[in-house]
């Protein structure tokens, strides 16, 4: 495919033609002639595929956002290029160069950096091999490899769990399965060695031919209610919509890891709903990773996913750009405890009374103004 150059380069030659053919210059034909030539040997030689075979992998393949993640280049050219070769890479539609050196025969590996620092499943690849003639004339792009993805996960800092409940329990669970005691029913399950057969789900059972069990959990566990403003126009800009969902993201882990029931909401709906399992850590972090960014912009309103009456809910953590107080005032009264967090407020927010509030510009300043708030 002729470059720009290389169509200049032909427009040239046109007009040289024409200009010979009017004024009668037959010397103008060999310009033209001439620049057609380079044009059409250039294109060919680019056509001609080249004996590189290039891969790629991400490593590691999941990090935290900031954190170091490389792409390594693995190049197997059987000869020499005296030209250089230009091989770019492509990260969440972003163009990335990775080199253009000249390569001798054999092998080579090339590591160069990804960036980290947006949250998601980031697509990475596929590569790109530009070949170009000497004179620039004309060039070439060939697609290599397949795209693979990179997790990049939200940040968060230890923090411990939010003390809330009718019952202290400072254990946790130990089992998914709860016989006795302040238990609700939770779901459906198949039947393992050991159940008790008193939780026997006999009508399914005769329906689907296995023996079905009643799975239920503890409905006297401290539960975590975290409501995340994920409006993109609510925050001065993206650096602090991502900073709440780490902060979102720290408590839902201090909770999950402790194996308390954890409910997320973001401005569209239910983003995730655990109850005190073994792997909700893992559930929480994944479900936060892939939480998008909210274009709409009507007002914050999460009260029929909340629902609960007053002090039988745990606790409730409000976390937004501190522009809206609505939500957070509207529930004080239906959890044990409501905690609002104000990613970098813009001007001083007045205090509300029975809220707790936390103003952030750090995560790391999460820590200590979330150990002064639990010793409340």
């Amino acid at each position: 495919m002729p470059t720009t150059r290389g169509w200049g380069v032909i427009a040239g030659s046109v007009v040289t033609g024409v200009a010979g053919l009017t004024l009668g210059y037959r010397i103008f034909y060999i310009f033209t002639v001439v620049g057609i030539f380079l044009v059409g040997c250039a294109v060919a030689w680019t056509s001609v595929p080249t004996r590189l075979r290039l891969t790629r992998t991400v490593a590691p393949s999941r990090v935290v956002r900031g954190g170091a993640a490389h792409g390594v280049l693995s190049l197997r050219g059987l000869r020499r290029y005296r030209r250089a070769l230009l091989i770019y890479d492509s990260v969440a539609g972003a163009r990335i160069d990775v080199s253009s050196s000249r390569f001798s025969k054999g092998d080579t590996d090339i590591t160069y950096a990804i960036p980290t620092g947006r949250r998601g499943e980031i697509p990475v690849g596929p590569l790109y091999n530009v070949r170009r003639d000497a004179l620039g004339l004309a060039s070439r792009v060939r697609e290599h490899g397949e795209q693979e993805f990179l997790t990049v996960l939200p940040r968060t800092v230890a923090l411990s769990t939010v003390p809330s409940g009718r019952f202290s329990n400072l254990e946790g669970p130990t089992t998914d399965r709860v016989p006795t005691g302040t238990v609700a029913f939770h779901s459906l399950r198949d039947y393992s060695v050991g159940d008790d057969l008193r939780l026997m789900h006999w009508p399914s059972t005769a329906r689907t031919g296995r023996l079905v069990v009643r799975q239920l959990a503890d409905a006297s566990l401290p539960r975590t209610t975290i409501l995340v403003d994920n409006r993109l126009h609510a925050y001065p800009c993206e650096e602090d919509l991502e900073l709440a969902v780490e902060v979102a993201a720290s408590i839902a882990m201090a909770a999950s890891r402790s194996r308390f029931p954890v409910r997320i909401i973001d401005s569209t709906g239910l983003v995730v709903d655990t109850q005190g399992g073994p792997r909700d850590a893992q559930v929480v972090i994944e479900a936060l990773t892939i939480m998008p960014s909210a274009a709409t912009a009507a007002p914050l309103r999460s009260s029929p996913l909340l629902g609960g009456t007053a002090g039988h809910r745990g606790a409730l953590v409000v976390v937004n750009a501190g522009t809206e107080v609505t939500e957070a005032r509207a529930h004080r009264r239906r959890f044990d405890r409501v905690i609002w967090i104000r990613i970098c407020p813009e001007a001083s927010v007045p205090a509300v009374s029975g809220l707790l509030a936390i103003d952030l510009h750090r995560l790391d300043d999460l820590i200590g103004a979330w150990r002064k708030m639990t010793a409340r």
